[in-house]
């Protein structure tokens, strides 16, 4: 119908209606009907060249992200593997002989990401201030050179010997080597970097 005919049409008034009750001006007001509601669900993609270049870059920067994150997980692995056998060693302080693998714990740690030819070779002196300038700046002195002597004899030990070595002098050695563990960058030159470390 028509709003035309709507408006002259006249619709039965209440029984209670009469001459000046309400308001006069609203008799033929109609109330209209709201619009469909629309979908919640609705997905909103860009289309035209301009919104597929936007997903595709979107794409390579979320794909760039999950490489570089999946490349440090790979490159940190030894890393890893060097902690867990720490944290073995740690646990079987009541076998003083696993003191041992300490050094050669070390040394296969730096081997993973450093050319053999470099560190294979080094001890004393030049093994300490290798380690030290792989820590962080400020952290270098973390292990000091007769540190790392006590901790080097502990492979050339004998058993006697190392079941001697009481809890306290032994602990303060093994935290200093986590920490490394821990911080030290992995910056020598390339060598076979996120290799297995083993004992």
């Amino acid at each position: 119908m028509a709003a035309a005919d709507l408006n002259r049409q006249e619709f039965a008034k209440p029984e209670f209606w009469q001459p000046g009750f309400g308001n006069d001006w609203l008799e033929h007001f109609h109330e209209l009907s709201a619009p469909e509601p629309m979908a919640t669900l609705a997905v909103y993609l860009p289309t035209g060249w301009g919104g597929a270049a936007l997903l595709l870059l979107l794409g390579l920067y979320l794909l760039s992200r999950w490489h570089i994150n999946w490349r440090r997980r790979q490159l940190n692995h030894y890393r890893a593997q060097a902690l867990a056998q720490l944290a073995q060693i740690k646990n079987t302080l009541d076998k003083p002989e696993q003191l041992a693998h300490v050094p050669t714990l070390l040394r296969r740690c730096v081997l993973s990401f450093a050319e053999r030819r470099e560190v294979a070779s080094l001890s004393g002196q030049a093994w300490c201030d290798c380690l030290a300038k792989l820590l962080p700046a400020g952290d270098e002195a973390v292990l000091q050179l007769q540190e790392l002597q006590t901790i080097q004899a502990w492979a050339y030990a004998e058993p006697a010997e190392l079941a001697q070595l009481k809890p306290e002098q032994v602990t303060p050695l093994l935290e200093k080597v986590e920490y490394w563990l821990r911080h030290h960058r992995a910056e020598l030159s390339a060598g076979q970097g996120g290799g297995d470390v083993g004992v």
